[in-house]
């Protein structure tokens, strides 16, 4: 999955990189069942906003590719 600028900028503005703990704190949205962050995107090729984990998404845009299967 390819992100736009705008898309990124919005996710890198969901969390804050605590230095003295070295950790990124997720202040975005987060799915009440697992406590997990969550990021919405509507994808180019569909109307329908999609819902992803932001540990997954954080994956994908460092590494510029999607999750590889099984991984």
């Amino acid at each position: 999955m390819e992100f736009t600028k705008d898309e990124i900028a919005r996710f890198n503005s969901k969390f804050l990189k605590c230095e003295k703990e070295k950790c990124w704190e997720w202040t975005g949205a987060i799915f009440k069942r697992s406590d997990y962050g969550m990021f919405c995107i509507t994808p180019r090729n569909r109307g329908n906003r999609k819902t992803y984990s932001a540990h997954r998404v954080s994956w994908m845009i460092h590494f510029g590719t999607d999750i590889p299967n099984g991984l």
